[in-house]
């Protein structure tokens, strides 16, 4: 019997590749997506990539407009 590992290529991470010149609004933005306190969120934007969620990458797309509306610049690259 032969067991097959099953590997999900359809699980994306939202990266933030650039903050933008409105760090406040991209601060709103993120809080307002996560539901996270202020401590945590300002800490994952401290990390020189910070990883927003994972997800499918349509659900991401749909997720990551507000953000670039605001200024951010968004990659969308295969989840650990």
């Amino acid at each position: 019997m032969k067991i097959k590992q099953e590997v999900h290529y359809d699980r994306y991470a939202m990266v933030i590749a650039d903050i933008g010149p409105s760090f406040e609004k991209v601060f709103f933005e993120i809080r307002q997506m996560t539901g996270k306190s202020v401590k945590e969120v300002a800490e994952l934007l401290k990390q020189p990539r910070p990883m927003v969620e994972i997800a499918t990458k349509r659900e991401l797309m749909l997720r990551a407009m507000p953000l670039t509306k605001v200024g951010a610049k968004i990659v969308f690259e295969l989840a650990p």
